[in-house]
């Protein structure tokens, strides 16, 4: 898990900074989808499946943040190529905001 937040912190270096948005301050991003949507999962969404007596196992959850930590890897590598894409057609570098989806997944 640590990895692939250094990996985003090195990726987000060649990114253009969008206003006060750098590589060091999306990392914040990670905490705070973390603490969003655990309240949310938490607060809303188990409440309301339950009350619909729906029970979804553990095993099923743990694969179900796999899933999604597999998606936000597929994301950062479509970023990756992004990056590499733009600088070789045009020279320039891509927003800082392409990392906002592996972020929150």
């Amino acid at each position: 898990y640590a990895q692939m937040a250094t990996t985003f912190i090195v990726q987000g270096s060649v990114m253009k900074s969008w206003g006060i948005i750098d590589a060091p301050m999306m990392n914040n991003a990670d905490a705070i989808s973390v603490l969003a949507f655990g309240y949310i999962i938490g607060n809303i969404l188990y409440p309301e499946l339950n009350r619909r007596q729906i029970k979804i196992p553990t095993t099923h959850k743990f694969a179900i943040g796999s899933a999604f930590g597999a998606a936000a890897v597929g994301c950062a590598i479509i970023t990756d190529y992004q990056i590499h894409r733009v600088y070789r057609e045009r020279g320039e570098a891509i927003s800082i905001l392409w990392q906002s989806f592996p972020y929150f997944l």
